[in-house]
């Protein structure tokens, strides 16, 4: 999974923010939407996936203008193939005020 925007390294960024995340995938296979989960990873743990559920597709997500409060976020994303291969990534948004 690449994090394209907001860019890696790319510091602080402002809200709203656009994020898209595009899917790699090996051997002919597919993401499947319905088994990738996006957990904002904080105490406890929060699940966005139903949030931005329409928005996950097999080649990534893309969500426009998410309104996202300042301080530094983390978020772990999970993936599941048509081949049944499970993969993970954590990233972080460091929002300014």
């Amino acid at each position: 999974m690449l994090v394209v925007s907001p860019a890696p390294g790319a510091g602080l960024v402002r809200s709203p923010l656009n994020l898209l995340l595009k899917f790699e995938t090996h051997g002919g296979a597919v993401i499947e939407p319905q088994f990738v989960k996006l957990i904002y990873l904080k105490n406890p743990a929060i699940n966005l996936t139903q949030r931005v559920g329409h928005l996950i597709k097999a080649d990534g997500i893309e969500v426009n203008n998410a309104d996202v409060p300042p301080g530094t976020h983390f978020i772990r994303v999970e993936v599941k193939d048509s081949a049944g291969r499970l993969g993970s990534t954590i990233f972080a948004l460091m929002v300014a005020d």
